[in-house]
Protein backbone atom coordinates (compact mmCIF):
# COMPACT_ATOMS: atom_id res chain seq x y z
CA UNK A 1 0.00 0.00 0.00
CA UNK A 2 2.61 2.32 0.81
CA UNK A 3 4.50 1.75 -2.88
CA UNK A 4 1.40 2.64 -4.44
CA UNK A 5 0.69 5.36 -2.69
CA UNK A 6 4.36 6.68 -2.82
CA UNK A 7 3.47 5.98 -7.04
CA UNK A 8 0.26 7.86 -7.35
CA UNK A 9 1.79 11.04 -5.72
CA UNK A 10 5.15 10.29 -8.24
CA UNK A 11 2.22 10.65 -10.74
CA UNK A 12 0.48 13.46 -9.49
CA UNK A 13 3.60 15.89 -9.10
CA UNK A 14 4.70 14.95 -12.75
CA UNK A 15 1.73 15.02 -14.55
CA UNK A 16 0.11 18.73 -12.41
CA UNK A 17 3.42 20.77 -11.66
CA UNK A 18 5.38 22.17 -14.28
CA UNK A 19 7.64 24.87 -14.62
CA UNK A 20 6.22 28.58 -14.93
CA UNK A 21 7.86 28.82 -18.18
CA UNK A 22 5.88 25.87 -19.47
CA UNK A 23 1.98 26.87 -18.59
CA UNK A 24 0.46 29.05 -20.66
CA UNK A 25 -0.90 32.47 -20.73
CA UNK A 26 -4.37 32.03 -19.01
CA UNK A 27 -2.69 29.37 -16.30
CA UNK A 28 0.05 31.69 -15.51
CA UNK A 29 -2.41 34.47 -14.75
CA UNK A 30 -4.87 32.52 -13.66
CA UNK A 31 -4.93 30.95 -9.67
CA UNK A 32 -3.67 27.75 -8.80
CA UNK A 33 -6.78 26.18 -7.48
CA UNK A 34 -7.79 27.09 -11.67
CA UNK A 35 -4.78 25.12 -12.78
CA UNK A 36 -5.01 22.30 -10.53
CA UNK A 37 -8.58 21.99 -11.38
CA UNK A 38 -8.82 21.66 -15.07
CA UNK A 39 -5.82 19.41 -14.66
CA UNK A 40 -8.04 17.28 -12.49
CA UNK A 41 -10.84 16.91 -14.55
CA UNK A 42 -9.14 17.19 -18.29
CA UNK A 43 -6.77 13.76 -16.30
CA UNK A 44 -9.97 12.09 -15.18
CA UNK A 45 -12.04 12.58 -18.54
CA UNK A 46 -14.82 10.57 -19.18
CA UNK A 47 -13.63 8.36 -16.37
CA UNK A 48 -14.97 10.65 -13.47
CA UNK A 49 -18.79 10.20 -14.86
CA UNK A 50 -18.55 6.36 -14.47
CA UNK A 51 -20.67 5.78 -11.25
CA UNK A 52 -18.33 2.76 -10.50
CA UNK A 53 -14.93 4.67 -10.44
CA UNK A 54 -13.28 6.52 -7.49
CA UNK A 55 -12.96 9.60 -9.35
CA UNK A 56 -16.17 9.85 -9.60
CA UNK A 57 -16.70 11.30 -6.21
CA UNK A 58 -15.41 14.58 -7.48
CA UNK A 59 -18.70 14.89 -8.86
CA UNK A 60 -21.06 12.89 -6.65
CA UNK A 61 -24.18 14.44 -5.53
CA UNK A 62 -23.81 13.73 -1.99
CA UNK A 63 -20.15 15.27 -1.85
CA UNK A 64 -21.17 18.59 -3.38
CA UNK A 65 -24.36 18.93 -0.95
CA UNK A 66 -22.56 18.59 1.86
CA UNK A 67 -19.48 20.81 0.60
CA UNK A 68 -22.45 23.72 0.37
CA UNK A 69 -23.82 22.64 3.78
CA UNK A 70 -20.17 23.13 5.22
CA UNK A 71 -19.91 26.01 3.23
CA UNK A 72 -22.66 27.95 4.59
CA UNK A 73 -22.70 27.01 8.22
CA UNK A 74 -18.61 28.06 7.84
CA UNK A 75 -19.49 31.78 6.27
CA UNK A 76 -22.86 31.76 8.47
CA UNK A 77 -25.13 32.48 5.18
CA UNK A 78 -23.42 35.79 4.51
CA UNK A 79 -24.75 37.02 1.09
CA UNK A 80 -27.60 34.01 0.70
CA UNK A 81 -29.76 34.45 3.97
CA UNK A 82 -32.51 35.09 1.98
CA UNK A 83 -32.62 31.82 -0.27
CA UNK A 84 -32.38 28.34 0.85
CA UNK A 85 -32.46 24.79 -1.37
CA UNK A 86 -35.15 22.00 -1.39
CA UNK A 87 -34.86 19.16 -2.42
CA UNK A 88 -38.15 17.05 -4.78
CA UNK A 89 -39.38 14.36 -5.49
CA UNK A 90 -42.70 15.22 -6.90
CA UNK A 91 -44.99 14.53 -10.19
CA UNK A 92 -42.23 14.31 -12.95
CA UNK A 93 -39.98 16.72 -10.92
CA UNK A 94 -36.89 15.25 -8.84
CA UNK A 95 -34.48 17.75 -8.12
CA UNK A 96 -33.42 20.86 -6.21
CA UNK A 97 -35.81 23.89 -5.88
CA UNK A 98 -34.09 27.48 -5.12
CA UNK A 99 -36.55 29.74 -3.19
CA UNK A 100 -37.06 32.83 -1.28
CA UNK A 101 -37.17 32.21 2.48
CA UNK A 102 -40.63 33.12 3.89
CA UNK A 103 -41.37 34.69 7.06
CA UNK A 104 -44.34 33.52 8.92
CA UNK A 105 -46.03 36.71 8.80
CA UNK A 106 -45.45 37.70 5.35
CA UNK A 107 -48.07 37.58 2.60
CA UNK A 108 -46.82 34.73 0.61
CA UNK A 109 -46.64 36.12 -3.28
CA UNK A 110 -46.54 34.28 -6.76
CA UNK A 111 -43.70 33.88 -8.63
CA UNK A 112 -42.74 36.49 -10.73
CA UNK A 113 -39.24 34.31 -12.35
CA UNK A 114 -38.75 30.68 -12.87
CA UNK A 115 -35.32 29.51 -14.15
CA UNK A 116 -35.12 26.12 -15.14
CA UNK A 117 -31.27 25.44 -15.21
CA UNK A 118 -30.12 21.95 -17.01
CA UNK A 119 -26.85 20.92 -15.43
CA UNK A 120 -23.91 20.15 -17.75
CA UNK A 121 -25.53 16.57 -18.46
CA UNK A 122 -22.06 14.61 -19.52
CA UNK A 123 -20.82 15.29 -16.04
CA UNK A 124 -23.05 16.42 -13.61
CA UNK A 125 -26.35 15.13 -14.76
CA UNK A 126 -26.63 13.40 -11.51
CA UNK A 127 -25.68 16.08 -9.29
CA UNK A 128 -28.05 18.99 -8.90
CA UNK A 129 -25.73 20.17 -5.75
CA UNK A 130 -23.13 21.01 -7.71
CA UNK A 131 -25.06 23.80 -9.10
CA UNK A 132 -26.77 24.53 -5.67
CA UNK A 133 -23.95 27.70 -3.80
CA UNK A 134 -23.79 29.30 -7.66
CA UNK A 135 -27.35 29.75 -8.62
CA UNK A 136 -28.23 30.31 -4.47
CA UNK A 137 -25.95 33.65 -4.91
CA UNK A 138 -27.62 34.32 -8.36
CA UNK A 139 -31.11 34.02 -6.76
CA UNK A 140 -30.05 35.82 -3.64
CA UNK A 141 -28.93 38.74 -6.24
CA UNK A 142 -32.27 38.75 -8.58
CA UNK A 143 -34.07 39.67 -5.18
CA UNK A 144 -31.79 42.26 -4.65
CA UNK A 145 -32.44 43.92 -8.24
CA UNK A 146 -36.23 43.56 -7.77
CA UNK A 147 -37.69 40.03 -8.15
CA UNK A 148 -40.35 39.20 -5.51
CA UNK A 149 -40.44 35.72 -5.59
CA UNK A 150 -37.95 34.03 -8.18
CA UNK A 151 -37.54 30.28 -8.37
CA UNK A 152 -34.90 27.99 -9.70
CA UNK A 153 -34.83 24.57 -10.15
CA UNK A 154 -32.33 22.10 -10.92
CA UNK A 155 -33.18 19.16 -12.13
CA UNK A 156 -31.72 15.46 -11.45
CA UNK A 157 -31.24 13.86 -14.97
CA UNK A 158 -29.86 10.28 -15.20
CA UNK A 159 -26.38 9.48 -15.40
CA UNK A 160 -25.27 9.37 -18.91
CA UNK A 161 -23.97 5.66 -19.18
CA UNK A 162 -27.61 5.10 -18.15
CA UNK A 163 -29.54 6.62 -20.83
CA UNK A 164 -28.79 8.77 -24.30
CA UNK A 165 -29.60 12.19 -25.23
CA UNK A 166 -33.73 11.44 -26.19
CA UNK A 167 -34.29 10.72 -22.05
CA UNK A 168 -32.76 13.76 -20.90
CA UNK A 169 -34.83 15.82 -23.72
CA UNK A 170 -37.66 13.95 -22.81
CA UNK A 171 -37.21 15.14 -18.93
CA UNK A 172 -36.92 18.37 -19.26
CA UNK A 173 -39.76 18.93 -21.89
CA UNK A 174 -41.71 16.95 -19.26
CA UNK A 175 -40.46 19.21 -16.55
CA UNK A 176 -41.56 22.01 -18.55
CA UNK A 177 -44.94 21.40 -19.40
CA UNK A 178 -45.48 20.98 -15.40
CA UNK A 179 -43.34 24.08 -14.05
CA UNK A 180 -45.17 26.41 -17.10
CA UNK A 181 -48.65 24.83 -16.09
CA UNK A 182 -47.93 25.33 -12.17
CA UNK A 183 -46.50 28.86 -12.68
CA UNK A 184 -48.89 30.84 -15.00
CA UNK A 185 -47.95 34.08 -14.52
CA UNK A 186 -44.05 33.88 -14.25
CA UNK A 187 -41.42 34.57 -16.89
CA UNK A 188 -40.18 31.22 -17.77
CA UNK A 189 -36.42 31.14 -18.67
CA UNK A 190 -34.46 28.19 -19.57
CA UNK A 191 -30.77 27.64 -19.12
CA UNK A 192 -27.54 25.47 -18.98
CA UNK A 193 -24.11 25.78 -19.20
CA UNK A 194 -22.16 22.76 -21.75
CA UNK A 195 -24.17 19.76 -22.71
CA UNK A 196 -27.20 21.57 -20.63
CA UNK A 197 -26.95 24.57 -22.68
CA UNK A 198 -26.86 22.31 -25.93
CA UNK A 199 -29.56 20.46 -24.78
CA UNK A 200 -31.88 23.98 -23.92
CA UNK A 201 -31.55 24.68 -27.33
CA UNK A 202 -32.55 20.97 -28.55
CA UNK A 203 -35.29 21.73 -26.34
CA UNK A 204 -36.07 25.16 -28.33
CA UNK A 205 -35.95 23.51 -31.90
CA UNK A 206 -38.00 20.75 -30.45
CA UNK A 207 -40.71 22.87 -29.61
CA UNK A 208 -41.56 24.73 -32.49
CA UNK A 209 -41.73 21.43 -34.52
CA UNK A 210 -42.24 18.14 -31.86
CA UNK A 211 -41.56 14.55 -33.49
CA UNK A 212 -42.27 12.42 -30.68
CA UNK A 213 -40.80 9.42 -32.46
CA UNK A 214 -37.63 10.58 -31.20
CA UNK A 215 -38.38 8.90 -27.72
CA UNK A 216 -38.93 5.61 -29.42
CA UNK A 217 -35.83 2.78 -28.90
CA UNK A 218 -36.22 -0.06 -31.45
CA UNK A 219 -39.81 0.37 -32.17
CA UNK A 220 -40.74 1.09 -28.20
CA UNK A 221 -41.73 3.72 -26.52
CA UNK A 222 -40.14 5.01 -23.65
CA UNK A 223 -41.53 4.81 -20.47
CA UNK A 224 -43.38 7.67 -20.25
CA UNK A 225 -43.64 8.73 -23.86
CA UNK A 226 -47.16 8.61 -24.18
CA UNK A 227 -47.98 10.26 -21.29
CA UNK A 228 -46.26 13.08 -22.19
CA UNK A 229 -47.65 13.25 -25.67
CA UNK A 230 -51.33 12.75 -24.36
CA UNK A 231 -50.80 15.80 -22.16
CA UNK A 232 -50.12 18.39 -24.98
CA UNK A 233 -52.63 16.79 -26.96
CA UNK A 234 -55.04 17.48 -24.00
CA UNK A 235 -54.39 21.24 -23.36
CA UNK A 236 -54.64 21.60 -27.03
CA UNK A 237 -51.79 23.95 -27.25
CA UNK A 238 -47.80 24.00 -27.83
CA UNK A 239 -45.24 23.49 -25.64
CA UNK A 240 -44.91 26.95 -23.66
CA UNK A 241 -42.47 29.18 -24.98
CA UNK A 242 -39.36 30.33 -23.00
CA UNK A 243 -39.40 33.82 -22.12
CA UNK A 244 -35.70 34.37 -22.57
CA UNK A 245 -32.70 31.45 -22.30
CA UNK A 246 -29.23 31.69 -20.98
CA UNK A 247 -26.75 29.51 -22.67
CA UNK A 248 -23.20 29.53 -20.53
CA UNK A 249 -20.64 27.67 -23.17
CA UNK A 250 -23.09 25.45 -25.33
CA UNK A 251 -21.43 22.29 -26.64
CA UNK A 252 -22.93 22.37 -30.16
CA UNK A 253 -22.04 19.18 -31.98
CA UNK A 254 -21.81 16.00 -30.98
CA UNK A 255 -20.61 14.54 -34.22
CA UNK A 256 -17.95 15.94 -36.78
CA UNK A 257 -15.44 16.95 -34.67
CA UNK A 258 -11.86 16.91 -35.17
CA UNK A 259 -8.90 17.26 -32.91
CA UNK A 260 -7.39 21.00 -32.78
CA UNK A 261 -3.91 21.65 -33.62
CA UNK A 262 -3.64 23.28 -30.69
CA UNK A 263 -5.56 21.10 -28.06
CA UNK A 264 -2.19 19.60 -26.46
CA UNK A 265 -2.06 23.46 -25.05
CA UNK A 266 -5.69 24.85 -24.31
CA UNK A 267 -5.88 25.54 -20.72
CA UNK A 268 -9.25 24.18 -21.38
CA UNK A 269 -10.48 20.91 -19.28
CA UNK A 270 -12.86 19.78 -22.50
CA UNK A 271 -10.94 17.53 -25.34
CA UNK A 272 -12.42 16.38 -28.95
CA UNK A 273 -11.47 13.36 -27.56
CA UNK A 274 -14.23 13.21 -24.36
CA UNK A 275 -16.97 14.50 -26.87
CA UNK A 276 -16.53 11.80 -29.57
CA UNK A 277 -16.30 9.41 -26.99
CA UNK A 278 -19.47 10.09 -25.13
CA UNK A 279 -20.89 10.83 -28.18
CA UNK A 280 -20.77 7.01 -29.58
CA UNK A 281 -23.52 6.12 -26.60
CA UNK A 282 -25.39 9.09 -26.03
CA UNK A 283 -26.29 10.12 -29.22
CA UNK A 284 -29.36 7.17 -30.06
CA UNK A 285 -28.45 5.35 -33.51
CA UNK A 286 -31.73 6.06 -34.71
CA UNK A 287 -31.11 10.24 -35.15
CA UNK A 288 -29.67 11.43 -38.43
CA UNK A 289 -25.70 11.49 -37.92
CA UNK A 290 -25.85 14.83 -38.15
CA UNK A 291 -29.12 16.06 -37.19
CA UNK A 292 -30.16 19.38 -35.42
CA UNK A 293 -31.62 17.73 -32.76
CA UNK A 294 -28.70 16.50 -31.05
CA UNK A 295 -26.50 18.88 -32.40
CA UNK A 296 -27.86 22.26 -32.63
CA UNK A 297 -24.90 23.76 -33.93
CA UNK A 298 -25.40 22.45 -37.36
CA UNK A 299 -28.31 24.97 -37.64
CA UNK A 300 -26.98 28.25 -39.12
CA UNK A 301 -30.27 29.22 -40.64
CA UNK A 302 -31.29 32.36 -38.82
CA UNK A 303 -34.71 31.55 -40.10
CA UNK A 304 -35.08 28.39 -38.25
CA UNK A 305 -33.99 29.63 -35.18
CA UNK A 306 -36.17 33.18 -35.12
CA UNK A 307 -39.18 30.35 -35.47
CA UNK A 308 -37.63 28.72 -32.27
CA UNK A 309 -36.67 31.70 -30.94
CA UNK A 310 -37.13 33.04 -27.29
CA UNK A 311 -39.78 35.98 -26.57
CA UNK A 312 -37.01 38.18 -25.33
CA UNK A 313 -33.91 36.96 -26.17
CA UNK A 314 -30.98 34.95 -25.22
CA UNK A 315 -27.66 35.48 -22.94
CA UNK A 316 -24.90 33.79 -24.60
CA UNK A 317 -21.88 33.22 -22.83
CA UNK A 318 -18.47 31.67 -23.08
CA UNK A 319 -14.88 32.25 -22.53
CA UNK A 320 -12.31 33.30 -25.03
CA UNK A 321 -9.83 30.50 -24.36
CA UNK A 322 -12.28 27.22 -24.19
CA UNK A 323 -11.44 24.82 -27.28
CA UNK A 324 -14.73 25.51 -29.37
CA UNK A 325 -14.35 29.47 -28.53
CA UNK A 326 -14.76 29.65 -32.64
CA UNK A 327 -17.85 27.66 -33.04
CA UNK A 328 -19.74 29.53 -30.42
CA UNK A 329 -18.96 32.80 -31.66
CA UNK A 330 -20.22 31.91 -35.33
CA UNK A 331 -23.25 30.46 -33.64
CA UNK A 332 -23.41 33.64 -31.79
CA UNK A 333 -23.87 35.85 -34.55
CA UNK A 334 -26.46 33.30 -36.31
CA UNK A 335 -28.30 33.92 -33.29
CA UNK A 336 -28.10 37.26 -33.13
CA UNK A 337 -29.57 37.62 -36.84
CA UNK A 338 -32.36 35.86 -35.59
CA UNK A 339 -33.54 38.01 -32.26
CA UNK A 340 -32.07 39.89 -28.99
CA UNK A 341 -28.96 38.06 -28.19
CA UNK A 342 -26.78 39.43 -25.50
CA UNK A 343 -23.46 37.89 -26.30
CA UNK A 344 -21.02 37.75 -23.62
CA UNK A 345 -17.08 36.24 -24.81
CA UNK A 346 -15.46 36.56 -21.20
CA UNK A 347 -11.58 37.36 -21.40
CA UNK A 348 -9.59 34.10 -19.87
CA UNK A 349 -12.25 32.64 -19.92
CA UNK A 350 -12.54 29.11 -20.01
CA UNK A 351 -15.42 26.38 -20.88
CA UNK A 352 -18.46 27.04 -18.41
CA UNK A 353 -16.19 29.89 -16.86
CA UNK A 354 -18.69 30.95 -14.28
CA UNK A 355 -18.32 27.92 -12.49
CA UNK A 356 -14.49 27.43 -12.52
CA UNK A 357 -14.01 31.52 -11.76
CA UNK A 358 -16.49 30.64 -8.86
CA UNK A 359 -14.81 27.53 -7.53
CA UNK A 360 -11.24 28.92 -7.69
CA UNK A 361 -10.87 32.48 -7.40
CA UNK A 362 -9.29 33.79 -3.82
CA UNK A 363 -11.19 37.07 -3.87
CA UNK A 364 -15.22 36.65 -2.92
CA UNK A 365 -16.25 39.85 -5.20
CA UNK A 366 -13.79 37.72 -8.07
CA UNK A 367 -16.01 34.33 -7.50
CA UNK A 368 -19.24 36.10 -7.93
CA UNK A 369 -18.37 38.35 -10.69
CA UNK A 370 -20.61 36.33 -13.49
CA UNK A 371 -23.02 35.93 -10.62
CA UNK A 372 -24.05 39.97 -10.58
CA UNK A 373 -23.60 40.56 -14.15
CA UNK A 374 -25.99 37.77 -14.85
CA UNK A 375 -28.50 39.12 -12.87
CA UNK A 376 -28.29 42.05 -13.48
CA UNK A 377 -28.45 41.06 -17.27
CA UNK A 378 -31.65 39.17 -16.57
CA UNK A 379 -33.09 41.97 -14.55
CA UNK A 380 -32.98 44.19 -17.57
CA UNK A 381 -34.53 41.76 -19.98
CA UNK A 382 -37.62 40.47 -17.33
CA UNK A 383 -38.27 43.35 -14.67
CA UNK A 384 -40.52 45.45 -16.59
CA UNK A 385 -42.77 42.65 -17.68
CA UNK A 386 -43.68 41.01 -14.91
CA UNK A 387 -46.48 42.14 -12.75
CA UNK A 388 -45.34 43.41 -9.13
CA UNK A 389 -42.56 45.36 -10.21
CA UNK A 390 -45.25 47.63 -12.05
CA UNK A 391 -47.56 47.09 -8.96
CA UNK A 392 -47.08 50.30 -7.00
CA UNK A 393 -47.95 49.06 -3.76
CA UNK A 394 -45.80 45.99 -4.10
CA UNK A 395 -42.48 46.51 -5.98
CA UNK A 396 -39.15 48.63 -5.32
CA UNK A 397 -36.44 49.65 -7.15
CA UNK A 398 -33.81 47.33 -7.84
CA UNK A 399 -30.50 48.27 -6.09
CA UNK A 400 -27.88 48.99 -9.06
CA UNK A 401 -25.34 45.96 -8.37
CA UNK A 402 -22.65 46.83 -10.87
CA UNK A 403 -20.63 50.15 -10.32
CA UNK A 404 -19.69 52.42 -13.29
CA UNK A 405 -16.03 52.14 -12.89
CA UNK A 406 -15.83 48.10 -13.00
CA UNK A 407 -14.91 46.93 -16.20
CA UNK A 408 -17.32 43.71 -16.08
CA UNK A 409 -17.34 43.02 -19.59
Amino acid sequence: MSSNYTFGNTIIVYGFIEPLNQKNKVHRQGTLNQYVLVRVVKHFLPEITDENNPSYSLVANLVWKRFYNYRSIVQAWNGIELSFYEEVRENNLKGNWIKKVQCQSETSLEPDLVIYYIPNILIMSSTPHFYTEYLTTLHSLLLLQGFKNPLIFVPQLKNVHKCDLSDHLFTVVQNWQEITTKYEQAKWIIAGDSAGASLALSFLLFRTDPDYSIFKRDKESIEGNEDIEQNSQEVNKPISKPFGALLISPLLKYKGISKRTSEDTCPDFLTTDFINRISQRYIPSHLPELGIIHSPGFCNNPNTWERSFPEKGVILTWGAEELLHDEIEDFGNTLAMAGSTKLWKMKGGIHSWPFAFFLTEDAQDEKEDSCFVLAGIISRMTLWHTTYYLDPEKSHEPMNLLTIDDNHL
